[in-house]
């Protein structure tokens, strides 16, 4: 809360609460723009207002640490021309380093999920802080295997591509569905708890359904734009992914939208009729959905958009104590060295609720930072 209303405090763009799925209450602050970065616009302003400086692409190659006194006292950055050494006067804090940033590191870290869906994140994101750590200062790696990874994303250019916000459409009448044409979970389920069905679908993805009167609705609350974002593709782009007719199809019959997308029409006209039939009595006998949510699938246009996991969040990384200090390989703290944000260990345990991330990366980091000046914390 205090990390929030000093973002606020700070001059964070307009925002809003909205729904979360699978939460009763309101608890997702969303940015009106639908970007993130309205986040780091806010920190940037403040460093340029304090007069500090990053230095960018400074990757920590080393760790120098003193085993006789167990303490971290410096690192090396930079590669090449580039590297330089800083002594740590105070302390070193690590406080980037997830895993999900490239594939080869994603697949490498998280078996489960090994060719599959997108990898989000800078490319610099391989765990390699977190390794050098290992190497330099031997301390152990816990929750490596756990990620967060959401059943939203369209996988165009390799294992890159955007992330579908596709329960704005679920919430205005459409449906989930494999590739058998056939519902599998309630699109009222916690998108965090969609993803490990998707292991045992065909191809191991999913779909989301509407027809024209379902995309009107939707497209009435939330701009086009915002429907698919993170990177955001603007409406143009949308649409013509809806004209490429690969992840995206839009489609007159159910006859040309299967023929096009692969699905199985049997299927489908199966599963509509049978959700049609919940939708007008309010009451779904496969997923046990009564919500005013619910609209029969009418006449087309049809709206699809395939999807695969969106792998974006590691939860694994160093142990650390109270204090944010990275604990050694004997369980106690190493002097000088702290940890904040997607290098620390089990913080969200197998994975995380949304939101969290953004609200520990800003806590974990201003606390991580306040011990290492020696401040008390009240």
């Amino acid at each position: 809360g205090k990390a929030f209303d000093f973002l606020e405090d700070a001059g964070l763009a307009k925002h809003h609460l909205e729904p979360y799925a699978g939460h009763s209450r309101l608890r997702a602050h969303r940015q009106d723009s639908f970007k993130g970065r309205d986040y780091i616009e806010v920190l940037v302003k403040q460093l340029d207002k304090r007069g500090i400086k990053i230095n960018h692409g400074m990757g920590v190659t080393k760790f120098y640490y003193d085993p006789a006194t167990n303490t971290v006292v410096g690192v090396q950055v930079g590669e090449g021309d580039k590297a330089k050494n800083v002594k740590a006067n105070k302390g070193v804090i690590m406080a980037t380093g997830g895993i999900t940033g490239t594939p080869q590191s994603l697949d490498r870290w998280v078996p489960s999920v090994a060719g599959k869906g997108v990898a989000i994140g800078g490319p610099k994101n391989d765990g390699t802080a977190m390794m050098v750590a290992v190497r330099d200062v031997g301390v152990p790696l816990s929750h490596m295997q756990y990620i967060a990874s959401y059943p939203c994303g369209i996988v165009v250019n390799g294992r890159n591509g955007p992330y579908c916000r596709w329960w704005f459409i679920t919430n205005n009448g459409g449906i989930l569905v494999n590739k058998n044409g056939q519902r599998f979970i309630t699109e009222k389920e916690g998108i965090c708890h969609v993803t490990p069905s998707l292991a045992s679908q065909p191809d191991g993805c999913h779909y989301v359904l509407c027809d024209q009167a379902g995309w009107d609705r939707t497209l009435s609350k939330i701009k086009l734009g915002a429907l698919i974002g993170l990177p955001s593709w603007p409406a143009e782009r949308v649409e013509a992914e809806f004209k490429v007719g690969k992840n995206l199809w839009k489609c007159d019959t159910l006859e040309e939208l299967c023929q096009k997308s692969g699905m199985n029409l049997d299927g489908l006209k199966k599963q509509i009729a049978t959700w049609n039939e919940a939708a007008k009595n309010h009451n779904d006998l496969q997923f046990g959905r009564s919500d005013k949510d619910m609209y029969p699938l009418g006449k087309g246009p049809y709206y699809m958009i395939r999807m695969e996991p969106w792998n974006n969040l590691s939860c694994g990384g160093v142990r650390v104590n109270e204090d944010l200090q990275v604990l050694g390989w004997d369980m106690k703290p190493v002097n000088h060295f702290y940890a904040a944000g997607e290098t620390v260990a089990g913080v969200h345990g197998a994975f995380y609720c949304g939101g969290n991330a953004c609200g520990f990366a800003h806590t974990s980091g201003w606390v991580a930072g306040q011990k290492v000046m020696g401040k008390q914390i009240s």
